[in-house]
């Protein structure tokens, strides 16, 4: 039963670490009052910027690695003054997560548009004129995606495989004490058998011995 039970966690454990990248969702843009308002985010000459596209919209999903994955198969990169591209799964920056409910890198959940014509240029720096929202991680059904964080998800899965190593140490433990008491078990039986089937020998011996001499005494005698 313990074996099981330990099989079963490890299976489970391990399931999550094959599936370990968070839900899909679409990035939302949250900044009451201003036009940023609910705009999505989509790709513009190579760079990630706010709008309001019709149908070109990305959707993401952060993987097991903290890299932020697109829906067309590409991965957003940092640039060295903050701006957000495309690019590919060598070149992107890792440290995304999804924390109460909203996206963040590197822990912080603040991003930056600076207005590039009818859109927004997206940076994770504050620079002169740049206005600040957060982005929402929406899944399909219109809620919010569930927390998520990378690291988080390789700590479950190395706290399962120690249950697991554990359970697995003490069975065995458990089977070899038992397998020694069994044998000395026997071995006690055995020894004491064959004790007492010395003591018997040794008594029928001088049994034999003593009617023997009984005998050639009598014989003298007559």
């Amino acid at each position: 039963m313990k074996f099981t039970t330990s099989f079963s966690i490890a299976v489970f454990a391990l399931a999550k670490f094959i599936m370990a990248d968070s839900q899909t969702f679409g990035l939302v843009s949250i900044n009451s009052g201003t036009d940023l308002q609910y705009a999505s985010v989509f790709v513009n000459d190579g760079k990630l910027v706010l709008g309001h596209p019709t149908g070109s919209d990305l959707n993401g999903t952060i993987t097991d690695a903290g890299l932020l994955k697109f829906s067309d198969g590409k991965y957003a990169v940092i640039e060295s003054d903050g701006v957000m591209s495309e690019g590919s799964d060598t070149n992107a920056s890792k440290g995304f997560e999804i924390k109460d409910g909203r996206l963040t890198y590197i822990g912080s959940s603040s991003f930056f548009a600076i207005k590039d014509g009818n859109n927004y240029n997206i940076s994770t720096k504050d620079v002169t004129s740049s206005t600040g929202f957060v982005i929402s991680p929406r899944v399909a059904s219109g809620g919010v995606a569930s927390d998520f964080s990378p690291n988080e998800s390789s700590s479950k899965v190395s706290t399962s495989s120690k249950v697991s190593t554990t359970s697995k140490v003490s069975n065995s433990t458990e089977s070899t004490v038992s397998s020694h008491k069994t044998t000395t078990d026997k071995t006690g039986s055995t020894t004491s058998h064959e004790a007492e089937a010395t003591d018997s020998s040794s008594s029928k011996h001088s049994s034999s011995t003593s009617v023997s001499q009984q005998t050639k005494i009598v014989q003298v005698e007559l």
